[in-house]
């Protein structure tokens, strides 16, 4: 490979993202918490405001929370917005970014908005710092200037004659700034971006060939400092795949791949959009995500973001962290499950003084100094600023943009440009995968390494690349019964094929490729024997065979289990048992978070014991699957059931009905039992005594009110643990005129799409308040004339209007949501 090898000594700094003051907490945000409403919230009470709009936002209006408005305006709630919105995930797209203005009383907020159980969690969200060294780089004397040992040891030369990377493959760089014009980058305008967020729009994504630069008003291109600092996510990107053979500068183990580079800091340098530029680097084809910062602390919002793009095939590489002297702390997102923590080793393979190790790593790759931190140089690579700390040494450098760094920052980008060339090789690779061929090819730790990475070693270029392997478990039980099947998983990295298959045995595919295979094997009679009937069958792979015992069992397997339908009332703590009769080994898959279950996994004949863990606050019946798997596909189905609540109210607690014999009203009882209806007086009647769930009641007045004053009763709906009591008025004479009759009120139109008008003939109007049929209060307006009402955020579906009139009227009217 032709490249000018450039030649330097060492002089390391320390690189600081540079954090706006904080008034309250040095390591998080402001005024600014991540809420997360439990997975059975229907997303449809979560809408974005504006969402047909050209200029898209991720604003969510606060009235959509009607249950928590008073929590709202204590807090001071500014502007609520959806942070991550990626393959429309549903449990993402119920995590909410509240900013507010009661920025001292955070923790109260967090604390009173657990209080509801629709609320999962509430957390607060962390500033990331760069993973750059402490600020001590020189230790003696400088002796050689190596600028690529770092691609050496990985066996880079080695890998290269394999794979040099495909452009196909976007391997994205989120960082504080990423000069993409730099001349060994070149990256295309498409691939660069800077987030921002402002309260009304939410987070705004700009492209162009200078959107992910540092800002030239803040740090100009010369050989200093505050360039110096602004260069770590430049530096980053040429690690990860500066140009190979272009004459100019440096190599690196990725040149071939496709760069994304994306701004996530302000310009003040303090990073704020970082996992927001995550997710605009995999919504615009990024495969591999390197992340060269982190904090000390675990946020669950991040975590689930991690968890959906590491589902969807996305390789997550992150820093392990610079802690290594400070305790060791934990460190994010590099310990999330599905991201790849990297640690950094020296030259003489023992882990950089500064890493984190132990638990906080998976693999260490080159980022620290050629031998150790006292005598060789560290990673050369692209910069913003001319050089800085290396000039002084290497005057060859000086007018240049390039420069040495060292940090487990410097040793992340290498291992994601290798994962780059990994996904080049063979696309198809998940991020498991990549992780496990990471961590099996990797050469050993120096033995004298004062800390370790739990036996795992440093990525070896070479060696991933060349990586063969076939993986199958070794035994495989079939019940006696004839047509009896199970399946086996077939781990491979080149083409496979099974032999000696007896003629009582159909395997379903006998050869296959590379990846991940699920094979059925069935038997085609039944064993009537005393003895199990037994074979081996060889699965080979070029020059590896493994041997799998086929074993038809001379017994038949079963598994049943009872009750397979299971209704629990709407409180907390309803329990029941579950009988499992087996003879086999199986487990329960249980998805619902409502529902606990004392043990996961057994053998033979055993019970469960099941509770709900919440009440049910929905509104709806909701239902959960248990399901208890064992071999040879037998499985049984559990359904679960919990009711809401039990609940019986009228939709009013008064109401008037007129004077005259045959004048009626009709109100509606609203409730999910059975319940009877008691009560009243000989001058009126209710045209049911009796019902079940929600139904309407009709009174009807027998006789005139001739008394010249009101007449009053009650009508009481009850069952055996709840009642509700109606206060019927009747009016005093035939003069007074009825506002609940249907031509003093009008609403229109209806069925209503977004707003609809409820006009008044005679009477003011005070109040208008919308319940949905369980009767949970879902809006209310204070009208000053005859009022239009915004429905728009509101599901389809059937509401009760209750309107108020000045003189304490009230009338219901029925409206429909389309």
């Amino acid at each position: 490979m032709t490249k000018i090898r450039l030649v330097i000594c060492i002089l390391c700094t320390c690189i600081f993202s540079s954090l706006s003051a904080q008034s309250f907490y040095s390591d998080f945000r402001d005024g600014m918490i991540y809420v997360k409403f439990v997975d059975e919230f229907p997303l449809d009470k979560i809408s974005i405001v504006n969402k047909n709009d050209t200029k898209p936002t991720t604003r969510i209006a606060k009235d959509q929370f009607p249950f928590l408005e008073k929590i709202f305006q204590k807090y001071g709630v500014i502007a609520i917005h959806r942070p991550f919105t990626i393959y429309e995930n549903p449990k993402l797209l119920r995590i909410l970014q509240i900013e507010f203005a009661e920025d001292s009383k955070i923790e109260d907020f967090i604390n009173d908005l657990k209080s509801f159980e629709e609320i999962e969690y509430a957390e607060k969200i962390p500033f990331e710092r760069l993973c750059s060294p402490p600020n001590d780089p020189l230790y003696g004397t400088v002796n050689g200037g190596d600028m690529k040992w770092h691609l050496d040891m990985i066996k880079a030369d080695s890998a290269w004659k394999i794979q040099t990377g495909s452009p196909n493959i976007k391997v994205a760089i989120v960082d504080n700034y990423v000069w993409g014009n730099h001349p060994d980058l070149q990256i295309d305008s498409v691939n660069l971006c800077q987030v921002t967020y402002d309260s009304y729009a939410g987070y705004n994504y700009t492209l162009g060939n200078t959107a992910a630069s540092p800002p030239s008003s803040y740090y100009t291109q010369s050989s200093n400092n505050n360039a110096y600092k602004a260069s770590h996510g430049t530096h980053c990107a040429g690690l990860v795949g500066a140009k190979n053979d272009n004459n100019i500068g440096i190599a690196s183990i990725g040149g071939g791949v496709t760069l994304m580079g994306v701004r996530a800091a302000s310009d003040g340098g303090t990073l704020l959009y970082t996992y927001q530029g995550v997710q605009w680097a995999v919504e615009n084809g990024a495969r591999v995500v390197s992340m060269s910062f982190g904090s000390n602390h675990h946020i669950q919002t991040i975590e689930t973001f991690m968890k959906v793009l590491y589902d969807a095939g996305i390789i997550l590489v992150a820093s392990a962290g610079n802690q290594g002297e400070e305790g060791n702390p934990e460190h994010y997102p590099s310990e999330y499950p599905g991201v790849i923590s990297v640690a950094s080793v020296n030259g003489d393979k023992k882990l950089s003084y500064f890493s984190q190790y132990g638990i906080r790593a998976d693999v260490a790759s080159p980022g620290g100094f050629i031998k150790s931190r006292a005598t060789y140089p560290n990673v050369l690579s692209t910069t913003y600023c001319q050089a800085y700390i290396l000039k002084s040494r290497y005057t060859s450098l000086q007018n240049t943009f390039y420069d040495g760094m060292q940090g487990t920052s410097m040793a992340c980008p290498v291992a994601a440009g290798l994962c780059g060339l990994m996904l080049s090789q063979d696309s198809t690779l998940s991020p498991d995968e990549v992780k496990r061929r990471l961590m099996l090819t990797a050469q050993p730790l120096h033995s004298a390494s004062s800390t370790t990475i739990n036996g795992n070693g440093y990525i070896d270029a070479y060696a991933v690349l060349t990586f063969k392997e076939l993986e199958l478990k070794d035994t495989l039980l079939l019940s006696a019964a004839s047509q009896s099947i199970d399946t086996i998983k077939i781990r491979a990295t080149h083409d496979w094929h099974i032999s000696n298959i007896p003629s009582w045995l159909t395997v379903s595919d006998s050869v296959g490729s590379k990846g991940y295979h699920t094979i059925y094997i069935s038997a085609n009679e039944s064993n009537t024997s005393e003895n199990h009937r037994e074979t081996i069958l060889d699965v080979n792979m070029g020059d590896i065979t493994k041997k799998l015992h086929v074993i038809q069992l001379n017994y038949e397997l079963y598994l049943t289990a009872s009750p397979t339908f299971i209704r629990f009332s709407g409180k907390r703590d309803n329990a029941d048992t579950i009988l499992i009769s087996s003879n086999m080994d199986w487990k329960i898959i249980n998805s619902a978070t409502w529902i606990n279950v004392d043990k996961t996994l057994g053998n033979g004949s055993d019970s469960l014991f099941i509770n709900t863990k919440s009440a049910n606050s929905w509104g709806y019946n909701r239902l959960c699957s248990l399901l208890v798997s064992g071999i040879n596909f037998m499985e049984e189905l559990i359904i679960i059931e919990q009711r809401i609540p039990d609940f019986i109210r009228w939709e009013t607690t008064s109401t008037q009905i007129d004077p005259a014999k045959d004048d009626n009203v009709a109100i509606r009882v609203l409730s999910n039992v059975n319940w009877t209806l008691t009560g009243g007086d000989s001058w009126i009647e209710a045209n049911l005594n009796a019902g079940t769930d929600t139904m309407e009641v009709v009174f009807t007045v027998l006789e005139d009110n001739t008394t010249g004053e009101e007449k009053s009763t009650s009508f009481t709906v009850s069952n055996e643990n709840i009642s509700k009591t109606l206060l019927v008025i009747q009016k005093q004479d035939l003069s007074i005129s009825s506002l609940s009759s249907a031509e003093d009120i009008f609403v229109y139109p209806n069925p209503v799409s977004d707003y609809c008008i409820v006009q008044s003939k005679d009477s003011k109007i005070e109040t208008i308040k919308i319940f949905d049929f369980t009767g949970r209060l879902v809006h209310t307006y204070h009208p000053t004339q005859d009022e239009i009402i915004d429905l728009k955020n509101i599901s389809k579906g059937m509401y009760f209007m209750l309107i108020t009139t000045n003189n304490q009227n009230t009338i219901y009217r029925k409206i429909i949501k389309q």
